[in-house]
């Protein structure tokens, strides 16, 4: 699995923004020009033999409201 965080260098925290326990491998952050939202893709492995499900998704800047935006 590959998540995205959110790293404050001067608090030394780090947030888990993908919040996914399964086998995910989000990457390619952008983030909109008002700071609000985060557009990533996500690749969906569910398995071997499995089709893998590359798709392109958007979240608040704090992990919540995460959905996809387009269908494989």
């Amino acid at each position: 699995s590959i998540h995205l965080f959110l790293v404050d260098p001067i608090a030394d925290t780090r947030v888990n923004l993908s919040g996914e326990t399964s086998p995910v491998e989000d990457g390619a952050p952008v983030w909109s020009p008002d700071g609000e939202w985060i557009a990533f893709r996500r690749n969906i492995n569910d398995g071997p033999g499995a089709t893998l499900s590359k798709q392109l998704w958007i979240m608040r800047a704090d992990g919540s409201d995460a959905r996809p935006l387009t269908d494989d």
